[in-house]
């Protein structure tokens, strides 16, 4: 499934299934993380450089991202702009 970055300034409680949304929205300023909708339940969860979670973006483009969704506790895997097969992390 391909990664459907989000370029408005939208609520985050809006995004669908693979939507992801750069915070802050403009790319020339510092990236603090991404809202991403989990493209297996829809949870949307915060995912930041600053924790443990793995974020790369090239010009405010989400490239690749790990995280464990917090609604259904999948690890999900974006590489490339897409989301890789979720494996279950419980």
């Amino acid at each position: 499934m391909r990664v459907a970055q989000v370029t408005e300034n939208v609520c985050r409680h809006l995004l669908r299934p693979g939507q992801v949304k750069r915070i802050p929205v403009e790319s020339e300023r510092p990236l603090c993380g991404y809202c991403i909708a989990c493209p297996r339940c829809g949870h949307v969860n915060f995912v930041t450089p600053i924790h443990r979670d793995i974020v790369r973006e090239t010009g405010g483009v989400l490239n690749e991202a790990e995280f464990v969704c917090d609604g259904c506790h999948e690890h999900i895997h974006v590489s490339d702009g897409e989301f890789d097969k979720c494996s279950t992390g419980r």
